[in-house]
């Protein structure tokens, strides 16, 4: 026997909370903005060493499948690019990414305040 709502605004209530709680903390990616100054000295270690004297910026915390990483990026060599770092906790150097600049970040907002 299959299970019916009686009331179609029970099903969408049931349906916007199931939503609600699958967008909030029970999610398991997050990130945050941080400063230079906060990140572990293995992580900043390693960003400095791959950034090769080129100035970081745009650092962020992460939480990708339960652990944490760090980001950081660089100006690309071709205009309106940039080189993303991604580093382990530990300092550990996971890999880097080209990137188009987003529009925002060219105008010198940043993202939250969108």
């Amino acid at each position: 026997m299959a299970f019916r709502f009686q009331n179609p605004r029970i099903l969408a209530t049931a349906l916007l909370c199931g939503g609600l709680l699958a967008s909030s903390a029970f999610c398991e990616d997050t990130e945050e903005k941080v400063t230079e100054a906060q990140l572990p000295a293995a992580v900043k270690a390693t960003l400095v060493q791959k950034a090769n004297g080129a100035v970081l910026s745009d650092f962020e915390k992460e939480t990708e499948h339960g652990k944490t990483v760090y980001t950081a990026e660089i100006p690309g060599k071709d205009p309106g690019t940039v080189i993303e770092f991604k580093v382990a906790e530990d300092g550990t150097f996971i890999g880097q990414k080209t990137e188009k600049q987003d529009a925002d970040d060219k105008n010198g907002k940043d993202d939250e305040k969108k």
